[in-house]
């Protein structure tokens, strides 16, 4: 057995281990392999194996997962390593530490450096010291990196192929703003909370999809009207450092508008994680629905959805010089929307003593000028593209008949634009007159 009783450290002061124990969740630390469990054979191992009495023991716990370093207990850990604070570091199980190779590299290399020593209370051995021994640790977190991802997939098949045949929500989820989770097991469903967070999602919608507000603007009436925010309502502590108390967060409105849960439709199997332990979001086609009681309506959600579409073709922002076909082009070479822009010219004065006036230049540009990886399309002058579109109007919808006139105008209205049929066809008797 290993004595620590009279060991010190290099400025004096007497060693101390560290115990890391970790699970994932709140149902792995009741279903065995549990926070306590680890503690204990890690606190045994190094009070009876390396010879640690107990008030030189310092444990660290909590519901982490093992697929990434940022962990806000592994954190303390390494940083207690890298300043020698200790130089003993005891998991239970190597994938207490990490299931991740790199991350594995990365932790052997802060332990080599520090001088620390990594012990593994299960088995009661040290961490791999040869090559040969790391190769085989690196094999065996390369396969616990892989059966992570089997496992959560399958997990994910099983839940899905359950939420299909009994149309019932699973238990593994929190409820948005302005609902709660009722019921067990898979009697689970999604109920509004109370009517006051009710209240408030209505008019959140109602702001967007009746009056077109932005999130900015619902944001700064909601403060006005003193509503509180979400973390404020169910007391929880907001995040310091992002937004000032009382500040209702523009994700957060995103969050609320853009969720299908409020017209009666819950989603399961949005997402999925890829063989590197990823999660990556699917396409609509593969989300399964399950019915539960609306908070809005149907027509208020599609209202508040167009909303969303015309913003993304019109333009953010109100200029003071109208352009016809401002985010209603794309580029031909990177399929980007195209914006109008106008330069202006200054007054200058000639040779001769006489003052010429400038002339502004308007044109079209691509807007890839501002993601910082701009195409090759020249800017095009404005009147050139105008005048080119509609004279291709002119000669082509005023022979068009009365079926395919239909399908554009339809085609039109459908994309958010401002105008009824009535309109469209009193300009086109213009038009054709």
């Amino acid at each position: 057995m290993f004595n620590h009783n009279e060991s010190l450290m290099d400025d004096g002061t007497q060693e101390m281990a560290v115990v890391y124990a970790r699970v994932s969740s709140r149902t792995q630390s009741v279903k065995g392999y549990s926070l306590q469990d680890q503690v204990e054979r890690c606190i045994a191992f190094a009070r009876d194996g390396l010879g640690f009495p107990e008030e030189r023991i310092i444990v660290f716990k909590g519901y982490e997962t093992g697929m990434h370093l940022d962990r806000h207990h592994l954190n303390t850990v390494r940083t207690l390593i890298r300043q020698r604070t200790s130089q003993t570091l005891i998991v239970a199980y190597l994938d207490r530490l990490t299931r991740n190779l790199a991350d594995l590299l990365l932790l052997r290399q802060e332990l080599q450096q520090a001088g620390a020593k990594l012990w593994f209370a299960a088995s009661a051995k040290q961490a791999a010291q040869t090559e040969e021994e790391q190769m085989l640790e690196n094999i065996e977190v390369v396969m616990l990196q892989k059966e992570h991802g089997h496992t959560k997939r399958r997990v994910r098949a099983s839940r899905n192929q359950k939420v299909v045949m009994q149309g019932k929500m699973m238990p593994n989820f929190l409820a948005p703003y302005g609902l709660k989770v009722v019921g067990e097991g898979l009697s689970l469903t999604l109920v509004p909370a109370d009517d006051y967070t009710t209240d408030v999602v209505r008019m959140i919608f109602k702001w967007r999809g009746e009056e077109r507000l932005g999130v900015v603007a619902i944001a700064r009436r909601l403060v006005n009207q003193g509503i509180v925010t979400p973390n404020q309502h169910s007391g929880r502590k907001a995040p310091e450092g992002k937004h000032a108390s009382g500040t209702w967060n523009h994700n957060t409105l995103l969050s609320i508008l853009r969720n299908p849960v409020y017209k009666g439709m819950f989603y399961h199997n949005r997402s999925s994680i890829d063989e590197h332990g990823k999660q990556k979001r699917l396409p609509f086609e593969k989300w399964i629905g399950v019915p539960i009681e609306p908070v809005i309506s149907e027509m208020l959600w599609e209202a508040a959805q167009g909303s969303f579409s015309r913003n993304r073709t019109l333009p953010a922002k109100q200029s003071r010089r109208k352009y016809l076909l401002s985010g209603l082009c794309r580029c031909g070479l990177c399929g980007r929307a195209l914006a109008g822009r106008t330069i202006p010219y200054r007054d200058y004065l000639r040779k001769d003593g006489t003052v010429r006036t400038g002339q502004a230049i308007s044109h079209y540009y691509c807007t890839s000028i501002t993601s910082g990886k701009p195409c090759t399309l020249p800017a095009v002058p404005r009147y050139l593209l105008e005048e080119t579109l509609w004279t291709w109007i002119v000669e082509n919808v005023t022979h068009m008949d009365e079926h395919s006139l239909h399908s554009v105008f339809s085609t039109f209205h459908n994309s958010g634009q401002d105008f009824t049929n009535q309109q469209l066809h009193q300009q086109l008797a213009v038009l054709r007159n």
